[in-house]
C-alpha cells in the first residue's frame, strides 16, 4: 500500500486498473526504483491486455500493437477517443463493440470503442512517435513541444514521451551514478531562435512528478516573451537537480522571471546556471537587475556570468550572502565581466556560509588583481584572514588592462572561434610567441610575464612538471625562429603559454 500511495492515482483508481498494478508489482518488486514507473506500469497493462485480445480476436500480437500504436497517435492529434471499425481489424473492433475485450469500451451504443483508459491511449501515442523517429531525440521532444502548445492531445502523450527517453536511458545506465543521470530529461532548444515561450511551457508541464532533473537550454533564443496567461511559475517545483542556460536570449524581462521561479523549488539540490548577456539585450545584467534569489535548499551551484559588463561586486556579495546553510560547493564564473574588482572577493569571503567545502572563483580578465583571478576555497580563506586580521589586502599583480597585446591575442581568438562557449578551452597561439613584430617577447619580458604569470608549479611533482614541460616543448612551431631560441626562452614561452590557458 505504501508504495501504491506514491504511484499516480490514474494507476490504481479503477477496479481493473488496481488488479494489473498489484500483478505488476507481484512481477517487478523494484518497481519503486525507477524515475517513469507509470510508464512501466501502463506498457505492462497494455501488452496483458493486448495479449487477451490476441487470444480472443484471433490475431498476432505484434500486429495488433503495431496498428493501435498508429491509431492512437491518430486520435490524438485529432483530439478524439472514438475509434471505428474502419481504423482497427474487424475481428477486433467485433469483440472490443461486444465488450469481451477489457482493452477497449463500447460508446455510442456499440456503434464505436475507445480505450477504456485515456493514459493508454497516449501511451501507445508517444511509443509510436517514438518508433517513427527511431528513438526519442532533442528533436523530438521539441518539435512535440511546438505541437503541444496548439494541439491539447498532445500535451499528455508528451509528458510520456519524456518517460520514454528516461527509460531508455535506464535501460543503458549500469553503475548507481548511470541510473541517477539516467533520470534526467533535457531540452534544448538552442538551435531554434524563434521558440515561443509557450513551447518552453509545454515543455516544462510534461515533466513528470517522478523526474526530479531537468535541463533547459534557451541559449541565443531570440522571440521568447512571457505573456500574462502564462502559469505562476515555470520550472518543475519538484525538481532537485536543474541546468538553465540564458545565455544570449533576449527579453530580460521574461528571463528574470524565469530566474525568480527558482527560490520556490523547496528541494532543488543542484543547479547549473549560464547567464551570458546578449547583444540585443544590451547592457541588462539579469543577476543585477532580477529580485531573485539562490533556493535556500542547494548543496552545489554553479553560476556562470561571462561577459557581463553591467555585473557590479556587490550584486555578486548579495547572492552568495543569500545561499542557504546547505551549501556544500559554490563556482562562480565571472570571467570578462568588466565592473568587477578586488571588493568581489573581500565580498564573497566575507558572506559565504561556513558550509561549504569547495569553491571555485574565476576572475580572469575582470579589474581584479592578477593574484585573484583564480580562487579555490584555500586562497579565498587566506583573503578572509588577511581582512579580518585588519591587514590591507595586497593588490599586487598584473592586470588585464595592462595586457594590450595579450589582449589583442585573445580577442581574435575569440572571434575566430565565433565566441566563447563552455567547452571551449582558448589557448594562445604558440606560433604568436615565436612571430616577430609587437608578438615578439624578449627574454627579459618573458620572464618578468612568466614570474607572474605561471601556473602554481610549485604544487605538481618535478617529474610531473618536467614531463608536462618536454610535451609543450615538442608542440612548438618547427621553424627556423623557434629554434633560435634557447632552453631558458622556451621554458619561459611554456609558462606564459600555460598562463593563458583556462578552462571554464
Amino acid at each position: 500500500r505504501g508504495r501504491a500511495e506514491v504511484m499516480p492515482a490514474e494507476l490504481w483508481n479503477r477496479p481493473l486498473m488496481a488488479n494489473l498494478l498489484g500483478h505488476y508489482m507481484v512481477a517487478h518488486p523494484a518497481t519503486g526504483a525507477s524515475a517513469v514507473v507509470e510508464l512501466h506500469v501502463f506498457r505492462y497493462v497494455i501488452d496483458t491486455l493486448v495479449a487477451q485480445a490476441t487470444r480472443v480476436a484471433g490475431v498476432p500480437q505484434r500486429q495488433l500493437l503495431m496498428s493501435l500504436r498508429r491509431v492512437a497517435l491518430t486520435k490524438q492529434r485529432a483530439g478524439t477517443r472514438l475509434i471505428d471499425e474502419s481504423d482497427v481489424d474487424p475481428e477486433v473492433f467485433e469483440e472490443a463493440r461486444r465488450g469481451h475485450l477489457n482493452l477497449f469500451e463500447p460508446v455510442r451504443g456499440g456503434g464505436s470503442v475507445q480505450f477504456f483508459h485515456l493514459r493508454v491511449a497516449e501511451v501507445l501515442a508517444a511509443e509510436e512517435l517514438a518508433t517513427q523517429a527511431g528513438g526519442v531525440d532533442n528533436d523530438l521532444l521539441t518539435s512535440i513541444s511546438e505541437e503541444a502548445t496548439s494541439n491539447p492531445g498532445m500535451a499528455e502523450c508528451l509528458r510520456f514521451l519524456v518517460q520514454v527517453s528516461v527509460a531508455n536511458r535506464e535501460l543503458l545506465a549500469t553503475g548507481a551514478e548511470d541510473q541517477a543521470a539516467a533520470g534526467t530529461v533535457t531540452f534544448d532548444f538552442s538551435g531554434a531562435p524563434e521558440v515561443k515561450f509557450a513551447t518552453v511551457e509545454a515543455a516544462m508541464r510534461a515533466v513528470p512528478q517522478t523526474v526530479t532533473g531537468v535541463g533547459l537550454n534557451l541559449r541565443e533564443c531570440q522571440a521568447l516573451s512571457r505573456s500574462p496567461q502564462s502559469p505562476a511559475t515555470l520550472i518543475p517545483a519538484h525538481l532537485r537537480h536543474l541546468f538553465l542556460d540564458l545565455s544570449g536570449a533576449a527579453n530580460a524581462n521574461s528571463l528574470c522571471s524565469l530566474l525568480q521561479d527558482l527560490k520556490p523549488i523547496a528541494n532543488l539540490e543542484d543547479l547549473i546556471l549560464l547567464l551570458w548577456p546578449s547583444s540585443t539585450r544590451g547592457k541588462t545584467s539579469l543577476v543585477r537587475n532580477t529580485a531573485w534569489e539562490l533556493p535556500p535548499s542547494l548543496r552545489r551551484v554553479r553560476l556562470s556570468c561571462r561577459s557581463d559588463g553591467a555585473l557590479k561586486d556587490a550584486d555578486v556579495g548579495a547572492l552568495v550572502a543569500g545561499a542557504g546553510s546547505l551549501l556544500e560547493e559554490m563556482h562562480l564564473d565571472l570571467m570578462f565581466c568588466s565592473s568587477i574588482t578586488d571588493t568581489c572577493v573581500t565580498l564573497v569571503a566575507k558572506n559565504l556560509p561556513a558550509t561549504v567545502s569547495s569553491l571555485s572563483l574565476k576572475l580572469w580578465a575582470t579589474r581584479a588583481a592578477f593574484e585573484y583571478w583564480s580562487l579555490d576555497l584555500p586562497g579565498l580563506m587566506a583573503v578572509r584572514e588577511r581582512a579580518e586580521g585588519g591587514k590591507e589586502v595586497e593588490l599586487s599583480g598584473l592586470r588585464w588592462c595592462e595586457q594590450e597585446k595579450w589582449e589583442a591575442v585573445f580577442v581574435a581568438e575569440v572571434e575566430s572561434n565565433g565566441g566563447p562557449s563552455p567547452d571551449w578551452v582558448p589557448v594562445f597561439p604558440t606560433a604568436a610567441l615565436a612571430k616577430a613584430g609587437h608578438f615578439r617577447y624578449s627574454a627579459d619580458r618573458l620572464d618578468y610575464d612568466a614570474r607572474r604569470a605561471t601556473v602554481d608549479l610549485a604544487s605538481a611533482a618535478a617529474a610531473q612538471r618536467d614531463a608536462n614541460l618536454r610535451r609543450a616543448l615538442a608542440d612548438l612551431p618547427e621553424d627556423t625562429d623557434s629554434h633560435r631560441q634557447d632552453k631558458a626562452d622556451r621554458a619561459a614561452a611554456w609558462r606564459v603559454r600555460e598562463y593563458v590557458r583556462f578552462r571554464p
